[in-house]
């Protein structure tokens, strides 16, 4: 069997984010207001992104909620710096001491948000911005939640999970969500975790609750295969298991010398009739068909290979001669 988990073609991206807690960047043991605006961890996926030329697979984007909180806390954390230093200083002065006592410069909120709002678009992130275009659906969906005590809220917290809800709510709730592969989510927060299995009900999509963004790589590395146009024939020249389980299929001498020629790759469900394979007990969106033109000495063979992506198998071959 091939150790392909799955492989994502190019019709279909990841969805991934980051909680507040995961993306704020920090200096000092707090909120940094200074030229870090984002942590480590998100600097971290977005050098993976960019090494490995996945912007075009994988969707980086926050909740409008995760945003603007980065920026409010920046800004409070600016504002009460200000005023603990004036209160240093005016103390020092009283001692005698060589101080000038000009002020720092006031900082508006808009101004830190439209900071980190430029920062998300140079770098391709995207902002979820549902929180605010559906907000009657998602205050609904968070009130009930919260009445019934629902992951993220506890009985013991009282309406503590409100914020991690909105966060929830705005992936649940992005526009055209179903056309993602799967979604992925970085978080340590225990509450968000609990919404995994809401995700998956109402958005009919594999989600994935990461830790940090190592785990994230991890995941994706594991289960996702990324393959472009230009791909396609070296992928399948180059799988030395599936080729190995075309030819246990059709019973042929695997040391004899091949050709493949021809190479496409597509997603099931085909425009073209596939009444040839026998599809009825899988979901048509776990299966891939490899066609390819093999040639073997003089002969030469026109082959469909059926894959089923979930499992990293091959299904079925159809081939003419």
């Amino acid at each position: 069997m091939c150790e392909v988990m799955a492989i994502n073609i190019i019709k279909k991206k990841l969805l991934t984010s980051f909680d507040t807690n995961c993306v704020l960047g920090i200096t000092a043991n707090k909120p940094s207001y200074g030229d870090i605006v984002f942590s480590k961890e998100y600097a971290g996926f977005l050098e993976y992104l960019s090494k490995q030329n996945l912007f075009e697979f994988i969707e980086f984007a926050l909740s409008d909620i995760v945003v603007n909180e980065i920026a409010f806390r920046r800004h409070d954390t600016y504002t009460n710096d200000k005023k603990k230093i004036v209160d240093i200083k005016t103390r020092l002065m009283e001692a005698k001491l060589n101080l000038t006592h000009d002020e720092l410069p006031d900082k508006h909120f808009d101004e830190i948000l439209s900071i980190c709002k430029n920062e998300l678009a140079n770098n391709g992130v995207t902002i979820i911005d549902a929180v605010f275009d559906k907000p009657d659906e998602i205050l609904y969906n968070s009130l009930k939640k919260s009445i019934f005590k629902e992951p993220p809220f506890r009985k013991s917290n009282g309406d503590k999970g409100f914020k991690d809800n909105l966060i929830i709510e705005s992936i649940i709730q992005k526009s055209k969500i179903v056309d993602y592969a799967a979604i992925f989510m970085v978080s340590k927060d225990r509450d968000i975790k609990d919404c995994a299995q809401e995700m998956v009900d109402r958005t009919n999509l594999p989600v994935f609750i990461c830790k940090d963004t190592e785990n994230l790589i991890n995941l994706i590395n594991e289960k996702f295969i990324f393959i472009t146009d230009n791909q396609y024939k070296k992928y399948v020249i180059e799988s030395k298991d599936l080729l190995d389980e075309v030819c246990e299929f059709l019973d042929w001498d695997k040391s004899e010398p091949m050709e493949i020629n021809n190479t496409s790759i597509d997603s099931l469900p085909l425009d073209e009739d596939v009444s040839e394979f026998d599809i009825n007990e899988y979901d048509l969106t776990q299966l891939l068909i490899i066609k390819l033109n093999l040639e073997k000495g003089s002969q030469s063979w026109l082959i469909d290979i059926l894959l089923n992506i979930v499992m990293g198998k091959v299904e079925d071959i159809i081939t003419r001669g």
